[in-house]
């Protein structure tokens, strides 16, 4: 990514009062400070889009004016996905990195035997 977009994103969330982002998952999603992170990273993705920063993942243009279905997919990685890690968390401290190395460690087996296979 640009020094240029990671700068704009911290200058965003200066403007929201904010030094890193950082939404409080004990509280519903609609609380004041959680839409202030919304908007933060709806925005600076939108910005992100136009100026062609994630170029590279060949995301198309038109979706970079679809604030409802940037929004939905804010929703569900922030307030379904990290959330579940949270709670997760919470109730068992250590478990999610250490499902987190499992995973890894599956993955690279799977890579060696793939290559082992074919060699």
């Amino acid at each position: 990514m640009e020094s240029f977009m990671l700068g704009y994103m911290q200058a965003t969330l200066a403007c929201y009062g904010m030094r890193q982002w950082n939404p409080n998952l004990n509280q519903p999603s609609d609380s004041l400070f959680n839409v202030a992170c919304h908007f933060v990273v709806v925005g600076t993705f939108q910005q992100a889009l136009i100026t062609w920063t994630y170029a590279a993942y060949k995301v198309p243009l038109k979706y970079a004016n679809s604030y409802d279905l940037l929004s939905k997919i804010y929703d569900h990685i922030v307030h379904f996905h990290y959330a579940a890690h949270f709670r997760k968390e919470l109730d068992n401290p250590g478990s999610v990195l250490t499902t987190t190395e499992l995973q890894a460690r599956l993955l690279r087996r799977a890579h060696v035997c793939t290559f082992m296979y074919f060699y």
